[in-house]
This record gives C-alpha cells, sequence and structure tokens, in this order.
C-alpha cells in the first residue's frame, strides 16, 4: 500500500487499523466460544433471554468485523496513492467505534448475567462501568457506560440521514455503474496507465459498496439498530461514516462520469 497521508490522525488510524481488526476478531469469537459451551445444556427462559443478549452483541461485532476486513482487503489493492481525502478514512474510524460500544456493552452484560458485583475501570480515558449495575439505587454516584460518539446524537435524524446515503450511494451509485458498463469497457483501452489505475480503484470502491449491500446483512442490521431501543451513540459514528462513505464515493463516481462524457439521464 503506497501510503501518502499528511494528516496525524489518518496516520494513526491507518497504522492501528489492522490491530484494532485483529481485536474485534478476538473479542468475537471469544463470546461465540462461550456461548458455544451452551449448545447442548437445558436452559430455563431467563437464561436463554440473557444468552440472546450476548448473542444480539456478538453479532454486531461479527457485522463491524466482517466490514473492516473487507474494507482493509480494498484498500491493500489500491494501485494509488492512499491520501487524506480517501473516502475509506470516514468510515474506518465508526468501524471501530461502534466495535468498541457493542463491546462495552458485552462484557457489562457478561458480568450482569454472571451476577458478579460491578467493577470500574478506566480505558483510554473512558470510563467503563461493568457489572450488576441495574439493581443500584436511582441515586448511585456510578457513572453510566461510556460511549464513542460525535456531536448530539438524534435517531431520527441519522435515521434519514441513512435512508438518503443510501438512496445516492448504494440505488443510484450501482445503477449507474451497471449501464456504463459496455461504454466503460470501450473507453479503457485508451486510457493512460495512471487512469487505469484510478478507475481500479474507483471500481474497487464501487465493489465493496455492491458486496456490503448485496451479500451481507449489513443493511439489515443498520436497520434494526435504527429501530431498537439502543441508545443512539452506541452505533451514530458508525451508521453515519458510512454514510459519508457512500456519499463520497458516489461524489467521485460522478466526476468519473462527467469526466468520460457518459450519458448522463
Amino acid at each position: 500500500m503506497n501510503i501518502q497521508i499528511r494528516r496525524p490522525s489518518n496516520k494513526e488510524l491507518i497504522g492501528c487499523f489492522p490491530d484494532a481488526l485483529l481485536e474485534m476478531e478476538r473479542n468475537y469469537r471469544s463470546l461465540q466460544n462461550d456461548l458455544a459451551e451452551y449448545t447442548n445444556i437445558e436452559l430455563s427462559d431467563e437464561e436463554k433471554a440473557q444468552l440472546n443478549i450476548l448473542a444480539k452483541y456478538g453479532g454486531a461485532l461479527y457485522e463491524a468485523w466482517l466490514l473492516g476486513q473487507n474494507a482493509w482487503r480494498t484498500l491493500e489493492k489500491r494501485r494509488a496513492p492512499l491520501i487524506d481525502t480517501n473516502a475509506f478514512l470516514l468510515l474506518l474510524p465508526g468501524i471501530c467505534a461502534y466495535a468498541s460500544n457493542r463491546t462495552r456493552e458485552m462484557k457489562r452484560a457478561a458480568v450482569t448475567i454472571l451476577n458478579e458485583p460491578y467493577i470500574v475501570q478506566n480505558t483510554n480515558g473512558q470510563v467503563d462501568v461493568i457489572g450488576d449495575i441495574f439493581k443500584n439505587k436511582t441515586d448511585s454516584q456510578l457513572q453510566e457506560l461510556s460511549y464513542m460518539y460525535q456531536g448530539k446524537p438524534n435517531k431520527a435524524m441519522i435515521k434519514q440521514r441513512v435512508m438518503n446515503a443510501a438512496e445516492v450511494g448504494v440505488k443510484n451509485l450501482l445503477a449507474s455503474r451497471s449501464q456504463d458498463d459496455k461504454e466503460i469497457q470501450s473507453l479503457r483501452s485508451t486510457w493512460a496507465a495512471k487512469k487505469l489505475d484510478e478507475f481500479y480503484d474507483l471500481e474497487n470502491e464501487v465493489r465493496f459498496i455492491w458486496h456490503a449491500s448485496q451479500k451481507t446483512d449489513l443493511l439489515k442490521h443498520i436497520d434494526q439498530c435504527l429501530d431498537s431501543d439502543d441508545s443512539p451513540e452506541i452505533y451514530q459514528m458508525f451508521v453515519c461514516g458510512l454514510a459519508d462513505f457512500l456519499e463520497k464515493v458516489a461524489a467521485e463516481y460522478w466526476h468519473f462520469r462527467v469526466n468520460n462524457n457518459l450519458e448522463v439521464q
């Protein structure tokens, strides 16, 4: 990967993202191993309900890990240099934040189910309250579980944001790419190597969107987040980062169409 990033925060993001993926995988597989122990055991309704809570967090971690894996593989295939304006730099922070938020929830739920006393721990400046805090009195001085988020999350605004981005960055983008295919195939033979590399990278971004929307449960998972009682702080950075990514790739493809005089419907 030819990295020509200047912004320190983006350098840090790209530098630590492979480790973040490994951490997501470890947490997901650890939970799956724990759940597997109960596969052939007769459980009460209460125990089943408790395990369903953990399974929910396992599914959320899996979606974040899978999307992160696919994003990283796409970046590794890049031919042109990776610079600060790359669309994936809008998406990766949201993936990390979402995985972190769900992992914190998962740990708290696990300790609560085991009916162990709460513990308070500091992680990178944030306070995690883990344990059976739900039976504490309302005047308890314990802090609630902290999340990674930006701004003031509003569920209605987030939902509209995602719907708009899905229309532009999935439905319209994929339809345009399919429509343009024959013309692009004939044009490619005239392009210089640099232009071919730029198109190759754009094409891989479009394929990433196609795969995420058609071959995974990502959009279904996001709908479930938006329709749930979960606090929007949990998923705000994730879904809004994805929306930003979709819209940026759609804008890049529009620019490509204009530059190559492709027919605009």
